[in-house]
């Protein structure tokens, strides 16, 4: 007990407290000591150090090798009240990783070390279900931060995927109708969502972008919507270059602009950048290329027949998607049921 104590707070001769190798070592050791009395006494010791580890917000290669033990050794994690506060904590130091490489093998490392991460919140999350909200509190109290000094980690979209869907009402409602968030706060927890469109496994992000979409629009918290969606239009639209992202994306884009009837200024921020889109989904050939070209021609389609006063600007992009099939079928902002005028209008 006093050894692993010595490792975690002074290392080992060379390697320091903080390496990788000395979580490595404790983790291979108690799966030799396992049928030993004496492991209780380190499952107790373990679980106050890894809640101070955490609170001193490792990277994340060393927070993915706490998670890799504590998944194994769940004996270790800490319990009671204190599993609340640990898994706020792990929840802050996601919202602290960064990434600064640009090579793939690095980004996949980075992405799969993120997911280690998540997974174990998850698996506590669902051990002990009295951590779950406390735990999206705190991802919302990182996001909806108007601190100009610590922008959080898109990371944190890798907890999304997590959050049983069943809870988007009441938790969206509760946000939107919470006189305590500011309006500041949430322009800047809708922008920081928008921005996790961007993480590449996350799934469900559309979801909770729309949801929370739709509740700021029930509230008429127009003001917002309409600078949001201003600010971030050509954001979302640039991520349907992006295959691993680009269902979401599109469901995004296409209710943030089906949503803006008022005006056809957002439609024509992501106009400029229709026509290379376009040209690369038809050069590419793939079956879901072809697939998410006929949506957004679709969706494109819808917009012009909207704001028909311009026709001069929608011509190269008429040009480019004239031999596609929705195109061919002269498609009529009526003929489409899903393509109505939503139902969230500004007025």
């Amino acid at each position: 007990k006093t050894f692993v104590l010595g490792l975690l707070h002074q290392g080992y001769h060379s390697l320091d407290r903080k390496d990788v190798a000395i979580l490595d070592y404790i983790h291979n050791g108690l799966k030799l000591i396992m049928s030993c009395p004496s492991v209780l006494d380190l499952f107790s010791l373990l679980q106050v150090e890894v809640l101070r580890m955490v609170c001193e917000r490792p990277e994340p290669q060393l927070c993915a090798r706490l998670s890799d033990l504590l998944t194994d050794f769940v004996q270790c994690i800490p319990k009671g009240k204190l599993s609340i506060t640990f898994c706020q904590q792990l929840v802050r130091t996601i919202g602290h990783f960064q990434c600064v490489s640009t090579q793939e093998r690095e980004l996949r490392e980075y992405v799969s070390q993120v997911t280690k991460v998540s997974n174990l919140l998850q698996n506590i999350w669902k051990a002990e279900p009295a951590t779950l909200l406390p735990s999206l509190q705190e991802v919302f109290a990182s996001i909806s931060s108007t601190d100009a000094s610590f922008e959080p980690s898109v990371a944190l979209a890798s907890l999304v995927q997590h959050i049983p869907l069943q809870m988007i009402t009441v938790l969206i409602r509760s946000l939107t109708t919470d006189p305590n968030v500011k309006d500041a706060s949430m322009t800047q927890a809708l922008c920081r969502m928008i921005d996790w469109l961007s993480w590449p496994l996350a799934q469900h992000v559309d979801t909770w972008v729309i949801a929370l979409l739709k509740g700021l629009a029930a509230v008429q918290k127009f003001t917002i919507l309409i600078d949001v969606t201003s600010l971030k239009i050509e954001l979302v639209f640039n991520r349907l270059w992006f295959p691993l992202v680009r269902p979401g994306a599109l469901a995004v884009l296409s209710h943030m602009l089906l949503s803006f009837q008022h005006s056809p200024e957002a439609f024509h921020l992501i106009v400029p950048h229709v026509v290379n889109l376009v040209q690369s989904f038809k050069n590419d050939g793939l079956p879901s290329s072809t697939a998410f070209l006929v949506q957004l021609t679709e969706l494109i389609h819808c917009m012009m027949y909207h704001y028909s006063g311009f026709p001069d600007l929608y011509e190269p992009i008429l040009e480019a998607i004239k031999y596609c099939s929705v195109a061919q079928a002269e498609v009529q902002w009526h003929d489409h049921g899903s393509l109505q005028p939503l139902h969230l209008e500004f007025k």
